[in-house]
Parts: C-alpha cells; sequence; structure tokens
C-alpha cells in the first residue's frame, strides 16, 4: 500500500490544487496504489526450523495473531554466552514476527504501538544474536527485514535484505534473490527515493522472468506502474497494470485481480475520468476482503466524487475511511481522511475546519515519517493560507512542499519554479 505524492499540485487557486489524496496500499499505506501481497498467491514448504526459512499466509492489510509467546523471552536483553539460550530467546522472537503476520515476502502491516515497540526489541535481539556467532537463514532474514521496514526501521531492514540477496546469491536461488531486491525496491519508494526503488524492481523483474515466477513478476509489473503514476507517465502505468491483470486473471488470483483494477481506477482518476473510475473502484471494493483495504478504495471513491464536485457524497466516503482508521488505530489512514475531509470543509468555506484538519494530517504525517503523503497536506494548507490572504503562511507552506518534493524526486508544477520555488 507505497500519498499525496501522486500528483503535481496546480497554480494555487486553481481547482486542482485542492484535489483530496487517493491512496491503496502499497507497501505504504499512505500511498495511491497497491503492491499485493504474495504471501496470498505463493505457497513454499514451511521449513521445520524456524531459523532456516520462514513462510506466513497473511494478508497485506491484517496482523493475523495465531497464538502466544512467552513475551518475558522476547523483552530479553541477550546477556548469556551459551549457545542454546540465546538461540532460544532469537527463534522466540522470530516465531512472534510470524504470529503477527510477518514472512518471507513484501508486506504491510497495521502496527498497535505495543507492537511495533516489541518488534524493536526483537530486531534489537537479532542483532545481539549475530554479535553472539548465530547464523541466520536467508528467509529469517526476509522476515526480520519486513517487520524492520514497518516500523521505519529503514537501515536496520536494507542490511537484513542485503544480507539475504548474499545469501541467495550464493546458493544461486533465483527466485529468493529476486524477492530481496523487490523487497528494496517497496523500502526504497516508502523512502521515497523513486529512481533506486525503480532500479530495484527492474532488476527483481528481470530475475522473476528468468525463473518464470509469474507471482513476482505481477509484483514487480504493478510496483513499476507505481512508479510511472509518481512520475506523471500515465500512459506506461497503464500498460504496465494491464499487463498486472492479465497476469492476475491467468493465474487466477483474485487478489491481484483487484489491485490491477483499483490501479486502473486510480489512473483513471488521474487522467480526469471519474465516473470510470468510481466504477473501477467499485469493481476493486467486491474484491477486498479487509477492513483496511475497504477504507482505502472508499477514499478513493470519496475522492472522486469530490472531483465531480459533489462533496455530498465525498464527505459519506471520507467519514467512513476515518471511522474505519480509528476503530482499526491506524495513523496513516487517519492522516489522509483527514487531509481529505479538511478539502471538503476548504471547498464549501469553512475555513476553521479545514486548517484543523490540514494541521491534524500534517502533525501525523510528520510523527510517522510519511513525507509523500506530508507534500500534499502542505500544499493544501498553502492554498489555504492563499484563500485567508495569509501570503506569508502561503509562501512558507509552498516553499517546504516544493523542497521536500525534489528531495523525493517528485515533479514540479511549472507555475512553482517561475515563481522562485
Amino acid at each position: 500500500m507505497w500519498t499525496g505524492s501522486e500528483w503535481i499540485p496546480a497554480p494555487p487557486g486553481s481547482n486542482e490544487s485542492h484535489r483530496g489524496t487517493e491512496i491503496k496500499q502499497s507497501g505504504n499505506i499512505s500511498d495511491s496504489q497497491i503492491v499485493g501481497n504474495i504471501n496470498r498467491t505463493i505457497e513454499h514448504s514451511r521449513s521445520q526450523d524456524v531459523t532456516t526459512s520462514i513462510e506466513q499466509s497473511g494478508d497485506i492489510q491484517d496482523s493475523v495473531i495465531m497464538g502466544d509467546v512467552n513475551r518475558n523471552i522476547i523483552n530479553q536483553t541477550i546477556v548469556q554466552t551459551d549457545v542454546s539460550s540465546i538461540n532460544e530467546i532469537f527463534e522466540n522472537g522470530i516465531n512472534r514476527l510470524i504470529e503477527m503476520g510477518f514472512g518471507k515476502y513484501p508486506v504491510e502491516l497495521e502496527l498497535s504501538e505495543e507492537e511495533q515497540k516489541e518488534i524493536s526489541e526483537i530486531i534489537n535481539i537479532s542483532d545481539q544474536a549475530i554479535e553472539h556467532g548465530v547464523d541466520i537463514d536467508r528467509w529469517t532474514e526476509m522476515t526480520i527485514g519486513m517487520a524492520a521496514l514497518n516500523v521505519g526501521r529503514f537501515e536496520s531492514a536494507m542490511n537484513n535484505f542485503t544480507r539475504a540477496k548474499s545469501k541467495f546469491e550464493l546458493d544461486k536461488e533465483y527466485d529468493g534473490i529476486s524477492v530481496a531486491l523487490l523487497s528494496m525496491g517497496v523500502l526504497k519508494e516508502w523512502k521515497g527515493e523513486l529512481d533506486d526503488a525503480e532500479r530495484f524492481y527492474q532488476e527483481g523483474k528481470r530475475l522473476a522472468e528468468q525463473v518464470n515466477d509469474l507471482f513476482l513478476q505481477a509484483f514487480a509489473i504493478n510496483n513499476l506502474g507505481k512508479i510511472c503514476i509518481h512520475r506523471n507517465e500515465y500512459n506506461t502505468a497503464k500498460k504496465y497494470f494491464e499487463n498486472s491483470l492479465s497476469i492476475s486473471k491467468t493465474l487466477d488470483d483474485v487478489m491481484g485481480q483487484g489491485i490491477a483494477i483499483h490501479n486502473l481506477g486510480l489512473l483513471s482518476s488521474k487522467l480526469g475520468d471519474f465516473h470510470t473510475a468510481i466504477s473501477y473502484y467499485h469493481q476493486s471494493l467486491e474484491l477486498e476482503t479487509e477492513d483496511l483495504g475497504r477504507a482505502i478504495t472508499l477514499n478513493n471513491i470519496g475522492q472522486s466524487f469530490v472531483s465531480l464536485e459533489n462533496t455530498i457524497e465525498g464527505r459519506q466516503f471520507f467519514q467512513q475511511t476515518k471511522q474505519i482508521a480509528v476503530t482499526n488505530d491506524s495513523a496513516p489512514l487517519l492522516a489522509l481522511a483527514l487531509n481529505n475531509l479538511g478539502v471538503i470543509e476548504m471547498k464549501e468555506g469553512n475555513l476553521v475546519d479545514a486548517r484543523k484538519n490540514y494541521l491534524e494530517a500534517k502533525n501525523i504525517n510528520e510523527r510517522i515519517g510519511s513525507q509523500l503523503q506530508l507534500v500534499q497536506v502542505l500544499f493544501n494548507l498553502a492554498d489555504l493560507s492563499f484563500v485567508e490572504q495569509d501570503e506569508h503562511s502561503r509562501h512558507a507552506y509552498n516553499q517546504n512542499a516544493v523542497n521536500l518534493s525534489r528531495e523525493l524526486g517528485i515533479p514540479i508544477n511549472q507555475w512553482f519554479i517561475d515563481n522562485g520555488y
């Protein structure tokens, strides 16, 4: 689920600059397309040894708790030098990650604050295990890396993915190399480093084709389409999404079909065909079974209605999104809903409520490090300041948004360049 970054902000005062954020889960819930979850579509044998191979079958939007683990052991710091004790603590930590829903493949889970803290502790334990000579299996490295990615431990995650890739290369395990590369791509996309993300996705796709792994190919192709949407390369994005849909149909992969259909809806919205976009979104909604996935699709339907100047329908869909976000304790989704409700308040002239929603969304995005979505909130605050005739604030918000866009490689509207930003 890899934000407000997929649209180019129009000059202040134009209708386009007030558009809400469209998202679909992509490795980042604040993103506007989805990568899907390879765990749902690829079956591999489960190893008997948790330190040699990890498998899970959760969904990209859920966190499956399958049992209980001795939390007292998980929360320990490794101080013993006895190898059996170290292995016990480490394996309990890995089992706990599996219970949360992490496995070999890219996945994004909604985590409570307690779970995030627990994951950080497990990551620290794994680092200590390595220091004590524990040899971590390549697929277990992927599990730890994906957990680290989900809690924003990007450096740790990249280290896990890099070590896993090296081990896959030693064994000439090309599907594993592909998964590691694609995971690196997701990480780079989450950070907004689109050029690096594209490079990893292309390399992962090439290896997936080499081993004829259609599931990995569909994953890579869909994510390359997302990169194209970030760059406003819509014709190329359409080819990618249609290709992904074709592969998913061949595999009878319902979830993959829903992903591709949703992203075709997003593409239609970018091209201004909002009625077609709504139709695609409803088709995708019929294939969605998880609350958070439904909320994301509901949000995008609401955005399309706002673009059609139907704020009544738009508000209803955004309120549904907000309610699901609150129920599921999803900060990224809540920030998204608040931003889009701010768009409606601004359109209806309720400037105080618009500012309140925008500032709450801004604070959440800054707290969780969602830079891509923060860009759009900043542009929206600039537009609001323009309406309020606060030229100083308008300039400051625009400058911050443009600076961040440049850092993330997001295209900047010529208006801003012409006006010295």
